[in-house]
């Protein structure tokens, strides 16, 4: 009932005279069976998880499982996985190794997830305008800011008309272009791919 050295000792008796043998001992060692791994998230990014769980007694290491059927051995007790996705779930299954009598430990699992986006979308300050072709039009600057946050990527206009200021500074420059409508597009490309993106039209017209 318990783990250990123990001393085991046997004698026979004679199914014919009755004679009890001399006692005879042996050693043998009683194993205790190695501890399921207590596996945790330990820290989760936008673009990878960190799984940890605290050494087992007696483990020569560590077979590592994912859900995704990828299957590593390691002797740390922590194991990252990078290259993900926002809002991405991945499992791990942890199994303590030993090769003594008691084998394997049962495989301690969890199921963990990467941060989500942070919130904030594009959107465009500048609104949707008309203009006259009259020769004296002007350059129009294109604004947009996120709804919420501090961008921690670049903000970018395209289109027909749309002039880089650099700086991250853009503008619409009417001159030279026939009436019509031009859509202009505003995107915002954010940490471990969180884009988004927004549209106005501007519109010239011909004088009458």
């Amino acid at each position: 009932d318990s783990f250990g050295t123990k001393t085991i000792t046997a004698t026979v008796v004679s199914n014919i005279s009755g004679c009890e043998s001399l006692p005879v001992s042996r050693e043998v060692v009683i194993e205790a069976p190695l501890e399921m791994p207590d596996v945790s998230c330990d820290q989760q990014e936008l673009e990878s998880i960190t799984f940890r769980w605290e050494p087992v007694t007696g483990a020569m290491g560590y077979q590592i499982t994912l859900s995704d059927e990828t299957v590593t051995i390691i002797d740390t007790v922590g194991y990252t996985v990078t290259g993900l996705s926002p809002e991405t779930t991945l499992g791990i299954s942890v199994v303590a190794l030993n090769n003594g009598a008691c084998g394997n430990s049962v495989a301690g699992t969890v199921v963990c997830e990467t941060l989500p986006c942070p919130g904030g979308s594009i959107q465009a300050v500048t609104q949707d305008q008309d203009i006259c072709l009259d020769g004296e039009e002007e350059a129009i600057l294109l604004e947009a800011t996120l709804d919420m946050g501090t961008p921690t990527g670049p903000i970018e206009w395209s289109g027909t008309g749309v002039v880089d200021l650099g700086n991250g500074m853009y503008t619409f420059d009417p001159e030279g272009l026939a009436a019509g409508e031009y859509p202009l597009s505003v995107s915002y490309t954010g940490d471990a791919d969180c884009n988004s993106s927004d549209e106005i039209t501007i519109r010239l017209f011909d004088l009458p």
